[in-house]
This record gives structure tokens, C-alpha cells and sequence, in this order.
């Protein structure tokens, strides 16, 4: 199952697109989608693009490919707070905003 999801997270743009930070994001990286505290627990997503929404917040576009014998509606629903997340070191958290199952 493939879904595409917009994730809204309260980060000015240059903080999490720095790459002179220790953990950035750019389009095409490949991250994790968690949605426990301590990342343990997440889905594998590809970041399509950022867009700056206001100084402070940003959405992320992002694509999911997932098992399809998983339970995912009850995690992917829009209002969820999850965790962008490169390993088990979060990037920024965010509140899912749209989710396309494609």
C-alpha cells in the first residue's frame, strides 16, 4: 500500500533544512515515520517536499509504502501526532494533516 501524507510541524524551515545541522531534511531523503517517544516504533517514508507555511511551521509531504497485511488506518489518521525520525534521532514532531491512500 502506498499513502502520501502531509505532516505539519511547528519548525522554521532552515532549521530542519540546514544542512549544517546534525539532522536535516531535504526532498528524496529516506526517514522514519514514528509514532512512539522513542522511535522504536515506525514506518519507513520518503520525503517528497517541505514547504515553509509560516515562519515557524512547516509542512512535510511525505510517501509511505507499507505492508499491506498491517493495521495501518488506526495509526495514519489525520490529528495523530507522530515523529520525524533518522534512526532513532527525531528531526521534528508533527501533527498529520491529509492522508491519500494511493
Amino acid at each position: 500500500m502506498v499513502f502520501s501524507m502531509i505532516i505539519k510541524c511547528n519548525v522554521a524551515y532552515n532549521e530542519i533544512t540546514n544542512s549544517n545541522n546534525k539532522l536535516y531534511l531535504k526532498p528524496q531523503f529516506r526517514l522514519r515515520l514514528t509514532i512512539d517517544k522513542d522511535n522504536y516504533y515506525g514506518f519507513p517514508a520518503i520525503i517528497e517536499k517541505i514547504v515553509q507555511i509560516d515562519l515557524n511551521k512547516v509542512e512535510v509531504y511525505i510517501k509511505l509504502i507499507t505492508d499491506e497485511k498491517y493495521e495501518y488506518n488506526k495509526y495514519l489518521v489525520i490529528g495523530k501526532e507522530v515523529n520525524l525520525a533518522v534512526g532513532t534521532n527525531t528531526v521534528c514532531k508533527g501533527i498529520i494533516k491529509k492522508v491519500v491512500k494511493a
